[in-house]
């Protein structure tokens, strides 16, 4: 799992949210938040956690990082 924090949700849809991570902006399906994730919908401002695989395939994290 990657936890991302200070993640701000600044759109949302039925199945997705739209937040900005680290200055970049980004869908993340809500199918896609696990346990610990803090955001639930627009305005939210807090951490989430997604599958590794999805963090690195959507350019949330380094490839390198352990």
């Amino acid at each position: 799992m990657v936890t991302l924090h200070e993640v701000l949700v600044l759109r949302e849809s039925d199945t997705s949210l739209f937040c900005r991570i680290e200055g970049h902006d980004r869908w993340i399906p809500l199918d896609k938040l696990c346990e610990g994730s803090t955001v639930r919908r627009l305005g939210d401002l807090g951490t989430i956690v997604v599958p590794r695989s999805f963090a690195v395939e959507w350019g949330l994290t380094p490839y390198d990082e352990d």
